[in-house]
């Protein structure tokens, strides 16, 4: 799937109550409600699953702390849909994991979810609940 210049594919993990989405591109704010619709609108997807987000080819260096308060606008209309489930972002290189931490410090206490950025894929797999 993808949206303007932003693109995902999303593997349903019904043993783990999660889904495993790839993206790829340049990240937009557009493209990001552009996946969120698509996922949420998913019959598979229920409140409080877990999410685990492989953004390692996604670029966000046109990104900004204005773009990640849009960014989490975007999370929190869906909020109470989306629910409680711990949501694992993972990223390559310092500038997009910077802009994630970004995001992660802007969400921190605001969202249901738990929300975590990592580099390193094993570790984020072992939060996630899926090494």
């Amino acid at each position: 799937m993808g949206g303007a210049n932003m693109e995902w594919s999303v593997t349903y993990l019904p043993e783990k109550f999660a889904i495993a989405v790839k993206t790829k591109g340049e990240y937009t704010n557009e493209g990001l409600r552009a996946m969120i619709t698509d996922i949420l609108s998913d019959a598979r997807w229920k409140p409080d699953m877990h999410a685990f987000f492989d953004h390692r080819e996604l670029d966000l260096a046109k990104s900004d702390f204005d773009e990640m308060m849009k960014a989490s606008g975007v999370h929190m209309e869906h909020d109470d849909h989306i629910g409680n489930g711990r949501a694992a972002l993972l990223f390559s290189g310092d500038v997009n994991y910077g802009i994630g931490r970004i995001y992660e410090s802007i969400m921190d206490g605001k969202s249901k979810a738990q929300i975590q950025v990592f580099t390193d894929e094993k570790e984020a797999r072992k939060w996630f609940g899926i090494e």
